[in-house]
């Protein structure tokens, strides 16, 4: 890293010193100095929705806030650090800059799969089939990361097969690259105690928890007794407050309404910071209003759109 750009990260972590001491006083003054050491052209309109989210007090600030203070605070700092810091703002110019020396795209993100095995058998995945021998070895993940980070991308997303089936050689990455980030697709049956200790210890490690929505449809697609596994693993987190605590993926196939928002309540109870629901039958318009409510309140009646409000319904595609 340059002189110049360690001075300035340097600097930029001290600010966000200073925002994580009391956030809900200061995450509007590290927006606007944000804006001043930034350039123009580095996020403009994500910049402009964050001030958009803080003056409007909206749900998605309630969610920065949630981040913010719920966060175990040995991990808080430092992910919100490399994250922000290092795969972002200073991430971006470099990017821009190898775009036009190389003429094409570089991404901000890499998805790669570690392995092709995975310890659950899912009725219609592919990594049933597929066998458990293909594998990434750690010194080719490694020469990926590096190669990224010469080209200034610094965030890195597992899926497979089953990533954590590789846990070890996956902490033992996030040590060797601690101005990265790295998000793992995940069943969650392999995360126990030290896995959650190890994820404290490294705070750049985030797990995307996949279920299917409740008990009988997740144990019926991935095997009898997987909603109480995945059910501990989240325990776990939240006992410790790690990282984002944890994201939560919802495939969730049930055709009604209801149905939609208890599985969103669940979500909202078991999840954390994060929920995706992924909904095979109803429209996307009307999944992201359930999902805005749901992020309003696990407890409160979810509103629905006014056109969707007589459609109790079966959803058809």
């Amino acid at each position: 890293m340059k002189a110049t750009d360690q001075i300035k990260r340097a600097a930029l972590n001290k600010a966000f010193d200073y925002l994580l001491e009391n956030p809900e006083r200061n995450v509007a003054k590290i927006m606007d100095m944000i804006d001043k050491v930034a350039p123009d052209d580095v996020f403009p309109t994500q910049r402009a929705a964050f001030h958009q989210a803080i003056d409007d007090e909206s749900n998605w600030y309630q969610l920065i806030m949630k981040i913010l203070t719920d966060m175990n605070p040995q991990v808080r700092d430092r992910l919100i650090k490399t994250f922000v810091v290092d795969a972002n703002m200073l991430a971006w110019p470099k990017q821009e800059a190898m775009r036009d020396q190389y003429h094409c795209n570089i991404p901000w993100a890499i998805l790669l799969d570690p392995t092709s095995a995975c310890n659950l058998h899912c009725t219609g995945c592919w990594a049933a089939e597929y066998g458990h021998k293909q594998n990434l070895t750690y010194e080719e993940i490694d020469s990926i990361i590096n190669q990224g980070v010469k080209l200034g991308t610094h965030v890195y997303i597992y899926t497979g097969g089953e990533p954590l089936v590789r846990k070890h050689d996956l902490i033992n990455l996030c040590e060797a690259h601690p101005d990265c980030a790295f998000l793992s697709f995940t069943n969650a049956t392999l995360i126990d105690e030290e896995f959650v200790q190890d994820m404290i210890r490294v705070a750049n490690f985030v797990p995307a928890i996949s279920v299917e929505g409740f008990e009988e449809a997740t144990d019926a697609r991935r095997g009898e007794g997987t909603y109480a596994k995945v059910s501990r693993a989240m325990e776990l987190p939240a006992r410790k407050r790690p990282a984002l605590r944890r994201i939560v993926l919802l495939y969730q196939r049930q055709r009604k309404l209801h149905r939609q928002r208890g599985v969103l309540r669940l979500a909202h109870r078991e999840g954390g910071s994060f929920r995706v629901g992924l909904h095979v039958h109803a429209r996307w318009r009307r999944l992201a209003h359930l999902a805005y409510g749901a992020r309003r309140s696990a407890r409160a009646p979810l509103p629905l759109h006014p056109r969707d409000a007589r459609e109790e319904a079966p959803v058809h595609a």
